[in-house]
């Protein structure tokens, strides 16, 4: 019986060497981060400024003109079609 102090914790086990998978311990950890790595830059392109979007479309090789809307909207639409590890590089140096 657990006094009012105690509580029972669960915890994971890893059931196999953890030495051979140093990346991730849990089956869908990878998701997790990918997810909250998304939203990270998500965040990042949302609060570019005009000349940061023109920056990133135009080093992205994509139409740089416009009001702000249309070049966020350009932007994320970048990052939804899947944009090469430049790009997300160019990202974080603008940000």
């Amino acid at each position: 019986m657990l006094s009012k102090f105690h509580m029972a914790v669960p915890f994971y086990i890893p059931t196999s060497n953890v030495w051979s998978d140093p990346v991730s311990q849990h089956p869908r950890q990878h998701l997790v981060l990918s997810v909250f790595f998304i939203l990270a830059i998500l965040n990042m392109v949302s609060s570019f400024r005009v000349s940061e979007l023109q920056v990133l479309l135009g080093f992205a090789g994509r139409n740089k003109s416009g009001r702000k809307h249309d070049l966020l909207m350009r932007a994320l639409h970048l990052l939804k079609s899947g944009c090469s590890p430049a790009v997300q590089i160019k990202i974080r140096e603008l940000y």
